[in-house]
């Protein structure tokens, strides 16, 4: 108790520090995959306070990793550390937040004498719909961590864990014309736009037809030729969701149906060609849950369980401010025990807005912000000094890897 009571006092002691480093990346404000100057930042300050830095890592120029390693062996635990914004608005997700409690958390830990593991703070760019650690696991950086943690700003009035969120998939669809076939009139034309028209309307003819949290967003990317001239292509940029990787398989199937049935009544035809990877649905866990609860409620927090049917319905028949979503940690959860820690910033917003710009660098957001730092090393504490608790994390994690144990779903299915 004497060392997590140190813990405490350490984040207050950098609470001042962390609150620059959470303005200075707020300043920044740079998109997906440019956040040349934050991932810098960010590793630079790992670098000052003892951490071993690689940057970049996973072919990826905004990514690094900091590894301290404690004085004896034991598990990896690793802290996200986003911090890319949105294109032309700003920080309106609120990842300077993440960033700095990420920080904390990890100097915090490096404070103590005898940490039996090793504190690791990832520098995950581009998750605003780029998926940064999607690639970083796929590339290897994440193979010896044990356990993944990460904190994210909510507009509720207590702390929780997500249990599920949505699967997405984005994918470019491009459609080609064509013009006249020889010694025909110009009437023969093809128009890749008609079809791009068409298929837009089809999307909306299904959307009475799929789950409740499911999402297709779309927009033209690209058309060809000019006011005079048939266009000849067409592209647009789909994003798909849904509450289960099986039930997004399933929308896409009935996208790209669309898609070939418009292209094939204009006469055109189409191309598909995913851009990104996907995003998984979080996995749960538990067991780790459990840990970081008991820790929030340590530091006097309010905290609430994630009922999953019951926030839908609340989110739906209320018109809360949180409801379906996809992220890049989901990615993390399936590989790895994980924890996607929702602390309440006690305010009403909307995600992506200037309102959410605004009010991630308020006064309430900071103090969120070290609460759930503290939160983060407490909880790594416990797993590094209690063997048998990462033991029970992994025992669970694989029970539902496995298909022994039931997952939770935002796909209501028997609605």
């Amino acid at each position: 108790m004497d060392e997590k009571r140190r813990l405490i006092e350490e984040i207050d002691r950098l609470a001042p520090y962390l609150i620059e480093a959470s303005k200075t990346i707020h300043g920044f404000a740079e998109p997906g995959f440019a956040e040349f100057k934050s991932s810098a930042f960010c590793a630079g300050q790992m670098a000052r306070h003892g951490f071993t830095v690689k940057k970049p890592v996973a072919g990826l120029e905004t990514a690094f990793r900091a590894d301290f390693p404690g004085a004896s062996p034991g598990p990896a635990v690793a802290f996200c550390c986003e911090y890319d914004a949105i294109p032309d608005l700003g920080h309106g997700c609120a990842h300077n937040l993440i960033a700095a409690a990420a920080m904390g958390a990890g100097i915090a830990l490096s404070k103590l004498p005898r940490l039996p593991g090793k504190a690791v703070v990832m520098g995950t760019p581009a998750e605003e719909g780029g998926a940064g650690k999607a690639l970083m696991i796929d590339r290897g950086i994440w193979e010896d961590v044990d356990i993944g943690m990460e904190i994210h700003g909510h507009p509720i009035g207590y702390f929780t864990v997500s249990r599920t969120s949505n699967a997405l998939q984005g994918f470019e669809v491009e459609f080609k014309g064509r013009g006249p076939a020889a010694g025909r009139p110009h009437y023969d034309e093809v128009s890749a736009l008609d079809a791009a028209n068409l298929f837009m309307a089809a999307i909306n003819m299904i959307r009475e037809h799929m789950g409740v949290e499911a999402r297709i967003q779309y927009r033209m990317k690209e058309v060809g030729g000019t006011c005079d001239s048939i266009p000849l292509k067409a592209s647009a940029e789909v994003w798909v969701r849904g509450g289960t990787a099986e039930y997004l398989d399933e929308l896409i199937y009935k996208v790209k149906n669309c898609a070939r049935g418009v292209a094939s009544a204009v006469g055109g035809t189409v191309d598909f060609t995913n851009f990104g990877p996907r995003f998984e649905p979080i996995l749960q866990n538990l067991a780790l849950e459990s840990i970081i609860r008991d820790n929030i409620e340590f530091l006097g927090i309010k905290f609430q369980a994630t009922e999953v049917m019951q926030d839908i319905v609340r989110y739906y028949a209320e018109r809360s401010y949180h409801g379906p979503h996809q992220t890049d940690f989901g990615n993390v959860s399936q590989r790895m025990p994980a924890a996607h820690i929702k602390v309440g910033l006690e305010q009403e917003f909307s995600f992506h807005t200037p309102h959410a710009v605004e009010i991630a660098v308020s006064d309430k957001a900071h103090e969120v912000m070290i609460q759930g730092a503290k939160v983060m090393a407490l909880t790594a504490y416990d797993l590094f000094t209690s063997p048998e608790r990462v033991a029970e994390c992994r025992k669970e994690f694989e029970e539902y890897r496995s298909g022994m144990r039931g997952v939770p779903s935002w796909h209501l299915e028997r609605w």
